[in-house]
């Protein structure tokens, strides 16, 4: 073999060798770009939906605010449930003394009759008003 045609040989290894590098560093710069542009579409996205929440008034940049809103939103939620229970018991106490109130009602209608039985001249009543709720 010919010296030139030996250099010439080397050079084309060097050339195919450094061409393979160069195609190396191109494609781990393309994966690297493309991971990159993932990264920015993800942060975009974050991007816009705390915008959207910050519209809505739903999310503040500020960790304090952010904590404080969570700990009204749990007292707003354990105060509608107090106000759900406290609902339940006047309802149940209005039902209770809606019923002491017919009974009482009865027992006067029951004294009234009575009373103007005897006004009229008629006996006492065999029983005492309001013993015939009591049955």
């Amino acid at each position: 073999a010919s010296p030139r045609r030996m250099v010439s040989s080397d050079g084309d290894l060097r050339v195919a060798a450094l061409t393979a590098g160069i195609q190396m560093f191109t494609q781990g710069n393309l994966e690297l770009i493309a991971r990159y542009d993932e990264q920015i579409r993800s942060m975009e996205a974050e991007l816009q939906h705390a915008r959207d929440l910050q519209l809505q008034g739903l999310y503040s940049p500020d960790p304090r605010a952010q904590f404080t809103l969570k700990k009204q939103r749990e007292e707003l939620r354990a105060l509608e449930q107090d106000c759900e229970a406290l609902t339940k018991d006047i309802e149940r106490r209005e039902a209770s003394s809606l019923q002491a109130l017919q009974l009482e009602h009865e027992v006067q209608v029951e004294e009234i009759a009575s009373l103007k039985q005897i006004l009229d001249g008629g006996a006492a009543p065999a029983m005492p008003p309001g013993t015939s709720v009591l049955r």
